[in-house]
């Protein structure tokens, strides 16, 4: 299969929520890697591709953490997770690269 991505990834240690506008949707998980404009989120659980939605990136510390929240719709489901793609490039960027694991 031939590289899609046109922007680098790299893997970062964080939680995150997604849930639809609507809320009738709803999963936690880790995120696998993310970019300046989408992440990739480790879950089984069921959610609609196409569906837009809130995401709230949390990025543990030993005594406190960060939330970061973005709108977005899930573009790609795999059996290990999904495909997320931002509305808006995500301007943390810079600060999570001193987060790689």
């Amino acid at each position: 299969m031939a590289e899609k991505r046109r922007r680098s990834r790299m893997a970062v240690h964080a939680g995150v929520v997604l849930h639809s506008v609507d809320k009738a949707f709803f999963l936690t998980g880790q995120i696998r890697d993310i970019s300046l404009n989408s992440l990739y989120i480790k879950s089984e659980a069921s959610f609609p591709l196409g569906t837009k939605c809130h995401i709230d990136i949390i990025i543990p510390a030993k005594h406190s953490k960060m939330l970061i929240q973005l709108i977005g719709k899930v573009v790609r489901r795999e059996q290990a997770g999904y495909g997320v793609e931002f509305d808006h490039d995500l301007e943390f960027w810079p600060m999570l690269a001193m987060l790689k694991p």
